[in-house]
């Protein structure tokens, strides 16, 4: 669970100290761990210029953010991804690009565009895979997302409509899915970092960990899953549901996230393995 830094591009103060300072002024996360049992915890730190993510460390990589202004441009991960975004004259998120190598070769490329209408906004995504030995393209998924977003123009409803095709054209799969989201009414822990609420709807944001950066309380997802293979196709229905629940310290701000899944088949909801300790600067 990694979520991407950035580093401030625009101070050119010369008495400004090189090693970037937590801000002072206002409750920003410093320290996050994931602790499962069995297994060795999972630990994230947060390193700031103000209240601009310049990295997030975790077992010695780092995680770079890239500002402009205000706004989040580009996020630099150490395994070979990176996420650019582009914003209109009003600060909305209008573009994204992904890409993803191992080593030197490409193996993902996704375009992501917004089209933002009121409390509605339209992404169209095109996602190339490429085969990870030689980089040879190996199918193109093009997707349409329609998201209903909040007052805080965070996401309450996506429905999202699917299709990948191999190099020869032939479909391979298609998937119909709608999501619904409800939030917790606490801060989330990104509440004070600059640049992170242009981010609501974000692809990257919404493969990242959603409950952490937004704070969610409960999530379901219906969808209507089609695999095609040598002229048949198998039709599945799936529905993933869970829930959170959070500690909240004095200031509404969460230090605690526990996870858990609903089973399908008893309909009861079962304890995620593992939870989520965040720590803050004051």
């Amino acid at each position: 669970m990694i979520i991407s830094c950035s580093r401030d591009n625009d101070n050119t103060n010369p008495t400004t100290p090189q090693t970037p300072a937590i801000s002072q002024t206002v409750i920003l996360p410093t320290k996050l761990t994931y602790s499962q049992t069995g297994k060795a915890d999972e630990v994230i730190t947060f390193s700031y210029n103000g209240n601009k993510l310049v990295k997030l460390t975790q077992n010695n990589k780092d995680v770079i953010y890239t500002y402009t202004g205000d706004l989040i441009t580009s996020i630099n991960n150490p395994d070979g991804s990176s996420h650019i975004f582009n914003y209109d004259s009003n600060g909305n998120l209008i573009s994204e690009k992904e890409e993803s190598y191992n080593g030197t070769v490409k193996v993902l490329e996704e375009n992501t565009t917004y089209t933002i209408n009121g409390s509605t906004v339209t992404a169209q995504k095109i996602s190339k895979d490429y085969d990870y030995r030689d980089g040879t393209l190996s199918s193109i998924t093009t997707s349409t997302i329609t998201y209903t977003l909040d007052t805080q123009k965070r996401p309450i409803k996506s429905v999202e409509v699917s299709e990948t095709k191999d190099t020869t054209g032939n479909i391979t799969f298609q998937e119909n899915k709608t999501t619904t989201i409800q939030y917790a009414n606490h801060h989330s822990p990104l509440k004070n970092i600059v640049g992170f609420d242009k981010l609501n709807y974000s692809d990257f944001t919404d493969r990242d960990d959603e409950a952490f950066t937004n704070t969610i309380s409960y999530m379901k997802e219906e969808s209507k899953v089609t695999q095609y293979h040598g002229g048949s196709n198998v039709v599945t229905n799936n529905v993933y549901e869970t829930k959170h629940e959070y500690t909240i310290n004095s200031n509404n701000y969460p230090i605690k996230e526990q996870e858990y899944y609903r089973s399908n088949s008893s309909g009861t909801y079962a304890k995620d393995r593992g939870q989520t300790i965040i720590e803050y600067n004051k």
